[in-house]
């Protein structure tokens, strides 16, 4: 580097007066290219006795004939804090013969934000600059300043001086005002130049120099040539350019310098306050050397803030300190509903394709750029448009309506899916996942109806607030639904679920929670209290992380306790709540039983299967696989994965495709007790097997079940559920399982069989009976007769018969049956001709024999009686 004793004079004549520099000058004057200046890797940048002044040197790259090229350098200016105005400037020359393209161009960059390990290019999106230069605008090739940003260049100033093989002075002075002045001087000179004025939004982004040669690979020699570099910056206070927010806790906060990333992470340097309230910076992280990520420790809301920075180092060496105000506009959850899906259009009714509907509650319009819409398979990106205040807005298509513009819209599904809606920070504004029971109408489930919102202040997405449109159209949108009508919400959410590490307990709702409703004091846990700490984030604004003092260890029960916790987003809270939870392993055979199975649905129902755990251990049920059987060889058919869910003992859980069809066509005491499948192995009507495999395909249990369990009452056995009496007995027993009882519906899912017994004959004698007396009028208590037996030794055959008092036949258990050393069969009460036995007194004939001719004879008495 050296002092510049010549052109002294002629700076101050086409700049602003300044104070003692801290500067770069380079006159090439050694014959060689100065160590401060890099070089992009390759280029052939060279120093040459064709000098635009001085005796023979200058910095020049000659580029041969019909040979393109892509080649930059850049040097360092260090700002200096007596100077006020940035300077640049230098002698340049560029020629490209008459090929005057796009694809030849030069730029000198003054002021770029060039990182480590970077390459100075108008490629390079990283970069922001101002550019001094010809970058190809077809035969324009007048001299320009432009300011680079995203690899898109805006002019600021247009010169009168062209470019091509002109030997051109320019000065580039930009005061604190941000106003620059270009001066430019034909044929090299300093003297006579004409000047240019313009006010730039943008400052310098960085303190580098430099500049970069493209041309093409036609047409003439091309060549760049500069000389008498000269550049001086003033050192910039530290600045904020924008604050957004960039997550649920983030603010991306753009200065106007570089800043080194290591000290920047100190968060002892930030402080951030709103109206009425602190908020503590978690953490920070600095990247593209000027933007910083400040993690917060709650999620941000829509308010004024004020930053403060103190004492921040600046990649050029200097401290600073601001106060900065800006103000965020923060959308919460449930802002934006999901109002109405055509999900099952049809195409020759007036609304034939698919669409989904947004209502805005809020009163502000709604910019809903970069918003991504998902489905449970794809995610498409809203790329522009605007939801009115208290108004709706269509993603798909409906005639008379101007859609959003959607990259990748996801296709809806017609039994029922799962909808996201999220911000452009990706934060969720609206979820969804409807079912096709919601239409509670057969017709209109078939096609050409939409699914309307009922009230759309009421944030609990379920079949509750949910019908099939009555427009004749088959749908509104884009105006207010047909099925419009108050239907608040007045339920708390329900606990859906949860998970379990170490110390720390996420609980899964209903629907999303309202985050000032949450604090660590509103929960107790047995035998260890409330928790330490308490998570909560929008990104899943239905689920909240509980840590607890104390470790929480496997195949232990605890019960959870909180009171006024967890409201929703209409304030409705948690009450006397109770969880039930631990966590376990897989479970073993006979430790979780198959419990009940309705494979004969009612019209419009599903097939269920109802699981039980008889164990002491808690299950674990991830990877565990729902099946069936072949009928001919008995290989499995089909099997189906099951989520993570824990079971608990005693506990009950149903597997099904659409639990709100189980849910809306039986009586359901836990409602929250169901695995959702996409699908279920066929369970035929006649007869079939029903298979529990554990996560490595051992066998838990089979059953095969058959239509002729049901009780020989029944007159319809449509929606009626097989119910195990008793768990602890196996499951291939037929007198194990018992058709479901009248009284409760013809089903228990989630709760205790209303045929639950777990009484076992007694076996003092060979055989036994109970109840004595039994009432088979299917109100699910002593609705059957156990016979129960104990024979001394394997291979004994039996007939059983029932008789009236009056010894008439009144029906015929069964004829040579091979029994079992120990077991029981049951009697439920209907004769041979199908008819329900009358009340009154009935004996039991057993005859037993043997192989080697032993025969043994009981009788025993029981009466059929009935409730009055």
């Amino acid at each position: 580097m050296k002092k510049y004793p010549a052109l002294l004079s002629l700076l101050l004549l086409c700049c602003f007066s300044q104070a003692t520099l801290a500067q770069q000058y380079f006159d090439f004057e050694s014959g060689a290219i100065p160590p401060e200046i890099t070089l992009s890797p390759g280029s052939k940048w060279r120093t040459t006795h064709h000098s635009l002044a001085g005796a023979y040197s200058m910095c020049d790259s000659v580029v041969p004939q019909n040979t393109a090229v892509s080649e930059s350098f850049s040097f360092p200016v260090l700002p200096s804090p007596h100077i006020s105005v940035d300077t640049f400037s230098a002698l340049v020359k560029f020629s490209y013969g008459s090929s005057v393209t796009s694809t030849n161009r030069f730029g000198i960059f003054v002021g770029a934000n060039l990182g480590a390990g970077d390459t100075l290019a108008f490629t390079n999106e990283r970069l922001k600059s101002f550019v001094l230069g010809y970058v190809g605008t077809g035969s324009d090739d007048t001299l320009r300043l432009f300011y680079l940003q995203n690899k898109k260049l805006t002019s600021i100033i247009s010169t009168k001086l062209r470019c091509n093989n002109a030997t051109l002075a320019i000065c580039l002075a930009k005061s604190p005002q941000g106003v620059f002045s270009l001066s430019v001087g034909a044929n090299g000179s300093f003297a006579g130049m004409q000047t240019y004025t313009a006010a730039a939004a943008n400052g310098f982004d960085g303190n580098h120099v430099g500049a970069h040669l493209v041309t093409s690979t036609t047409g003439y020699k091309k060549s760049l040539h500069m000389d008498n570099l000269y550049a001086a910056f003033a050192v910039r206070p530290l600045q904020v350019l924008s604050v957004q927010r960039s997550g649920a806790r983030c603010l991306q906060v753009q200065l106007n310098k570089n800043v080194n990333a290591l000290q920047a992470a100190n968060t002892a340097l930030y402080s951030l306050s709103s109206t009425g309230q602190g908020w503590q910076i978690d953490s920070v992280k600095a990247s593209n050397g000027n933007t910083l990520q400040l993690f917060t420790n709650k999620q941000l809301i829509s308010d004024d803030y004020v930053l403060s920075i103190g004492n921040l180092p600046a990649a050029d060496g200097t401290l600073g300190s601001l106060t900065h105000n800006f103000s965020l506009s923060v959308l919460r959850y449930g802002d934006l509903v999901f109002s109405e899906l055509m999900a099952h259009p049809n195409s020759e009714g007036e609304l034939p394709e698919e669409y989904i509907e947004l209502y805005n509650r809020t009163e502000n319009d709604i910019t809903l750029d970069g918003f991504t819409i998902a489905s449970a398979t794809k995610t498409g990106r809203i790329t522009s448009g605007v939801i009115r205040a208290k108004s709706y807005a269509i993603i798909g298509n409906a005639p008379g309506v101007t859609p959003l513009a959607v990259s990748g819209r996801p296709t809806l599904i017609d039994a029922g899916t799962r909808l996201t809606l999220r911000d452009a920070c990706e934060i969720p504004i609206a979820q969804l996942s409807y079912s096709d029971a919601w239409y509670a109408d057969d017709a209109k489930k078939s096609g050409g109806w939409s699914l309307e919102k009922v009230d759309l202040n009421n944030l609990e997405e379920s079949a509750l607030n949910w019908r099939a449109a009555v427009d004749e159209r088959g749908g509104t949108p884009g105006r207010a639904n047909s099925v419009a009508a108050a239907n608040p919400d007045l339920t708390p959410p329900a606990c859906t679920g949860y998970k379990v590490a170490d110390s720390r307990l996420q609980l899964d709702f209903s629907e999303a929670l309202s985050e000032e409703s949450l604090a660590p004091s509103s929960f107790v846990l047995d035998g260890c209290g409330a928790p330490q700490d308490l998570f909560f984030s929008l990104e899943n604004p239905s689920s909240v992380t509980l840590v607890f003092p104390c470790q929480l260890e496997k195949n232990t029960s605890y019960f959870l306790h909180a009171e006024n916790a967890a409201c929703d987003l209409s304030n409705n809270c948690l009450h006397d709540f109770e969880l039930r939870f631990g966590f376990g392993d897989k479970p073993a055979a006979g430790s979780v039983v198959i419990n009940e199975v309705l494979f004969n649905p009612n019209t419009g129902g599903v097939d269920f299967v109802e699981l039980y755990s008889c164990s002491d251990k808690i299950a674990e049920l991830q990877g565990c696989r729902i099946a069936n059987r072949k009928a001919a060889t008995g290989a499995i058919d089909k099997s189906y994965l099951l989520p993570a869910y824990t079971l608990l003992p005693g506990e009950y859980v149903v597997i099904t495709t659409k639990p709100d069809v189980v849910r809306a066509q039986y009586r359901c005491e836990n409602p929250e007790a169901f695995i959702a499948l996409p699908t279920l192995p066929a369970y035929p009507n006649e007869s079939g097997c029903v298979t529990l495999l554990n996560a490595d395909s051992t066998l838990l249990e089979d059953f095969y079940y058959s239509e002729k369990m049901h009780s020989g009452a029944l007159v319809n056995k449509k929606g009626v559920s097989l119910e195990r009496i008793n768990p602890n007995r196996p499951a291939s027993e037929n007198a194990s399982w018992l058709s479901a009882a009248q009284v409760v519906g013809f089903g228990t899912p989630t709760y205790r069989n209303s045929q639950y017994s777990t009484h076992e004959p007694s076996h003092d004698d060979a055989v036994s009976i109970y109840p004595e007396v039994f009432s088979p009028d299917g109100d699910g208590f002593d609705d059957v007769l156990f016979i129960g037996y104990k024979m001394p030794k394997e291979g004994y055959i039996a007939n059983i018969s029932i008789f009236t008092s009056g010894g008439k036949a009144a029906k015929t258990l069964c004829r040579n049956a091979t029994l079992a050393v120990e077991g029981q069969l049951s009697w439920d009460g209907t004769c041979d001709n199908g008819r329900r036995a009358d009340v009154g007194v009935y004996v039991v004939y057993v005859e037993v024999f043997s192989l080697d001719g032993k025969i043994n004879k009981y009788k025993k008495t029981c009466v059929v009686g009935a409730r009055f």
